[in-house]
């Protein structure tokens, strides 16, 4: 967890999105769970819900692909 609270600080400090740190901390996930099915972790504290992934609605306005060669 004090891995997890100063990244995301960090994260925050250099103006990430919550959504990016949201994807960052899913993939770290991934890897922590592959490490501990080989038996390289057993740190099990990412399993906390602490240690959660975040998101947050976005008004974010994209193009299709019809009205980018329009």
């Amino acid at each position: 967890m004090k891995f997890y609270n100063s990244f995301q600080k960090w994260m925050n400090h250099q103006g990430y999105s919550v959504n990016y740190f949201g994807d960052l901390i899913k993939n770290i996930k991934v890897f922590l769970n592959a490490a501990a099915e080989d038996h390289l972790n057993n740190n099990t504290e990412y399993l906390s819900k602490k240690f959660k992934t975040v998101d947050e609605e976005t008004d974010a306005i994209y193009l299709t692909v019809t009205n980018l060669y329009k």
